[in-house]
């Protein structure tokens, strides 16, 4: 088994954590790295190639956790991607607004033409993008083991992130053979 930290490390955005259990690649969540010294653009350059990944485990639906997942689907990737209803249904709605910010953007980019907005931001992705990702969302009712590959499962448990939700954040156990 590896873990591979490929966001949030040393910073707040980006969350993005690879779990390889033998040949089966877990992506814990997918967020969106929005840190003042990035482009959103830069968001398109994945460490890993998304084909390659087997399943996405959201832990919850701030962008940060989950806003790059429809650049992800984008990229190629095909599998399911796993959470509990609150959270698909937050995740949409946010997902939608970032393509309007996005969009708002690229329209004062163009605007403005010259000076600090440069003329050439495109959108990460687009309204379509966003419910092609949607349609690969697979949701897992809390404290529910969900079997994903072989010996691996996933069991959401609520822990009370987003306050004021009745069952808000979740924290997710991946349980594996003590073999690997």
């Amino acid at each position: 088994m590896k873990l591979t930290i490929h966001g949030a490390a040393r910073q707040v955005t980006g969350s993005m954590h690879l779990l390889e259990i033998g040949q089966y690649r877990i992506l814990i969540d997918c967020g969106l790295d929005y840190e003042k010294d990035r482009s959103v653009q830069s968001n398109e350059n994945f460490p890993f190639d998304p084909r390659d990944i087997d399943v996405v485990v959201l832990t919850h639906a701030h962008i940060d956790h989950s806003g790059n997942i429809p650049t992800l689907v984008r990229l190629g990737f095909n599998g399911q991607i796993l959470c509990t209803p609150p959270t698909a249904d937050l995740t949409e709605l946010l997902l939608l607004d970032s393509v309007n910010i996005f969009m708002n953007k690229a329209g004062k980019s163009r605007k403005h033409g010259k000076g600090k907005y440069n003329t050439n931001v495109q959108p990460l992705y687009l309204q379509k993008h966003v419910m092609d990702a949607m349609e690969r969302f697979i949701t897992i009712a809390f404290n529910k083991p969900f079997r994903i590959s072989g010996d691996v499962e996933v069991t959401f448990i609520p822990v009370g992130h987003l306050l004021g939700l009745r069952q808000p954040y979740l924290r997710s156990m991946i349980t594996v053979p003590k073999n690997q």
